[in-house]
């Protein structure tokens, strides 16, 4: 019976630990668990405003994504996620001009249901090829950090202009569905997004645990999104819905990588009292909870730690082992 007892008390601590750790990241899916669904349910009433809902959704998400980037690139320091924002920004800048080119919106007329097709597939093909391009320069420096969205920002009008000049492949084909270009272009995007899943998991030592595991979600989470978008043929279809589903929960997995590392954790640093033992000088991160100053780093502000010597200390360890000239 005692033991018994114990091992309920043990369990129940663990779980308060666990919720206590988990909070923020439940309470994340929580809420976006049921939107997702009950945006689901409009789009089977309405899909132009389901569609406009969530097409909007994620535009501004990518505008305060790379707003947030840009003003904290300095001082958060990670320009791998300046990239990615800056790939989901024009992504979105693209996605915007889909949204209103849509059919049934009535905003571009004279143009066929293949028009947003297009411009979808070229915001995602921008949008995989930056995610590719930010892996690989994983774990360097941008010496100018306006040259990117300039860069991709050009991309992102060429391909809008050359949608609208009629002179991209056909991707969509009104009574017939989907071309073999559109659903190939979807399996290019998910082959693209694999690499560079596969190439972040081999530099993960250049960024954190929750980081990675985050990332690996929304890449999943996009995945998932260009595979559903090979299997609709009609434009309000519940593939095409559950599509778009799936882009907006990568949208706040992305965003949620944002607030945390160049909101939460910058400002905790800078503008809180960080609990320090005096002996052992672990951190205390939670009642209770304490993590060495470099787990506290490495895990809760995102950076990697390397050690050596100070001067100082340098010069005491010489003096103290008899390791200077002469001996």
């Amino acid at each position: 019976m005692g033991s018994s007892a114990a091992r309920d008390r043990l369990t129940s601590a663990a779980l308060r630990e666990f919720l206590h750790e988990h909070r923020r990241t439940i309470a994340f899916w929580v809420v976006l668990v049921p939107v997702s669904g009950a945006l689901y349910v409009l789009s089977r009433y309405n899909y132009l405003l389901f569609h406009s809902l969530v097409e909007l959704g994620a535009v501004m998400t990518s505008g305060l994504f790379f707003t947030i980037a840009v003003i904290m690139l300095r001082q958060a320091g990670h320009d791998f996620l300046f990239l990615l924002a800056t790939g989901f920004f024009w992504s979105g800048v693209i996605d915007l001009v889909h949204t209103l080119a849509y059919k049934g919106m009535g905003v571009f007329p004279g143009y066929t249901a293949d028009l947003p097709t297009q411009l979808w597939i070229t915001a995602r093909y921008l949008e995989s090829l930056v995610i590719l391009g930010a892996t690989v320069w994983l774990g360097r420096r941008l010496k100018r950090w306006w040259l990117p969205p300039s860069g991709i920002g050009v991309c992102a009008v060429l391909g809008i202009a050359l949608a609208f000049l009629g002179i991209l492949p056909t991707a969509y084909v009104e009574g017939q569905g989907l071309t073999q270009f559109k659903i190939l272009s979807e399996y290019v995007i998910c082959g693209l997004l694999a690499i560079a899943l596969g190439l972040m998991w081999s530099k993960r030592q250049s960024l954190s645990q929750w980081t990675i595991w985050w990332l690996t979600i929304t890449f999943v989470l996009t995945i998932f999104a260009e595979l559903a978008f090979t299997r609709y043929v009609g434009v309000y279809g519940v593939a095409n819905a559950l599509g778009h589903i799936f882009k907006l929960m990568a949208y706040a997995s992305m965003f949620r990588i944002v607030v945390r590392y160049m909101l939460e954790r910058p400002m905790r640093v800078l503008g809180a009292i960080v609990p320090v033992c005096a002996s052992c000088k672990a951190v205390r991160v939670s009642e209770g909870r304490w993590l060495g100053v470099e787990q506290f780093l490495a895990t809760d502000s995102g950076k990697q730690v390397s050690h050596g010597l100070c001067p100082q200390c340098c010069e005491a360890l010489v003096e103290r082992e008899g390791l200077g000239e002469g001996s």
